[in-house]
């Protein structure tokens, strides 16, 4: 990390076998490194030419979202349907709405 801004981890779950929950693992991991610095990619190819499900994808994002995995990016964009687009918009909307609020600044007191 002392060479580079980012870096991109495959987490291509539908090609190796692994659960979609296996994404917390990864995060916790990944946590000594900073992980604002990491970006997770959800890999959409399963075996046997398969697509990983909608359902399946949602798992593993929400199990980085459990991870503090801020960055995602989903690939390919051409294996994407409208189940996958509804299920990232859902947890994105998920995270947004759990994001913790800022404190308000307090003013000085007056002299």
């Amino acid at each position: 990390m002392q060479h580079a801004d980012r870096l991109v981890l495959w987490n291509y779950f539908g090609l190796n076998g692994t659960s979609p929950e296996y994404t917390r693992d990864i995060a916790q991991y990944v946590q000594r490194y900073s992980a604002d610095r990491i970006i997770i990619s959800y890999g959409l190819w399963a075996d046997r030419n398969a697509v990983v499900s909608a359902a399946d994808l949602q798992r593993a994002m929400i199990a980085g979202k459990e991870g503090n995995l801020p960055h995602a990016w989903i690939t390919p964009v051409r294996l994407m349907n409208d189940d996958h687009w509804q299920a990232i918009t859902s947890v994105w909307r998920t995270a947004v709405q759990r994001r913790p609020t800022a404190t308000p600044l307090r003013s000085a007191p007056d002299r």
